[in-house]
């Protein structure tokens, strides 16, 4: 008889005492409570072993207990297959990663020149914005300044479009 993998025997026992405990209580419980009005769920535990006896607590545990043993039999036979088609004298130097496809090697370096290409357009983003704050600190000033010299300039409303004719003197003073 072969030998069983390494821990199957206690992966059952403990799949088959969750599986028939949770499974098989909640699966007999489950159709009395969804059917007659109890008053809580010790309420309804008490009624069904009066009524059904404790039997009527494992109702579907079999069909649980086999789905388990089911499931244990497909880890067994997995690490049983392993065994048989992976020999254990493999070694490190079977396994070397040979040259990427020139294909692969182009692609890393497009990649990487639009990585520096993003990285470059970022830095003259960033640029643009502190030339454009220091833009608006210098128009700021200009208005502080006109502003405390009491020089009043007349500028058509925000909603007119502005004429194409440029601003005489009289206008600014």
């Amino acid at each position: 008889m072969p030998r069983l993998p390494r821990r199957v025997v206690e992966s059952c026992v403990g799949i088959i005492v969750y599986r028939g405990l949770y499974f098989g209580m909640y699966d007999s419980l489950k159709p009395v409570v969804l059917t007659v009005k109890y008053g809580s769920s010790l309420d309804a535990f008490k009624q069904n072993i009066k009524n059904e006896g404790a039997k009527s607590l494992f109702k579907g545990a079999r069909a649980n207990i086999l789905r388990a043993v089911a499931s244990a039999n497909v880890v067994a036979g997995y690490d049983k297959l392993q065994v048989l088609i992976i020999p254990l004298n493999w070694s490190r130097e079977q396994f070397k990663v040979e040259e990427p496809h020139p294909e692969v090697r182009q692609g890393e370096q497009m990649r990487a020149q639009m990585m520096a290409q993003s990285d470059q357009m970022r830095a003259q983003l960033r640029a643009q914005g502190e030339e454009m704050r220091n833009y608006a600190g210098t128009v700021r000033d200009l208005v502080q300044t006109i502003q405390m010299s009491g020089l009043q300039i007349s500028l058509p409303p925000p909603h007119l479009a502005p004429s194409s004719e440029p601003p005489c003197l009289a206008d600014t003073q």
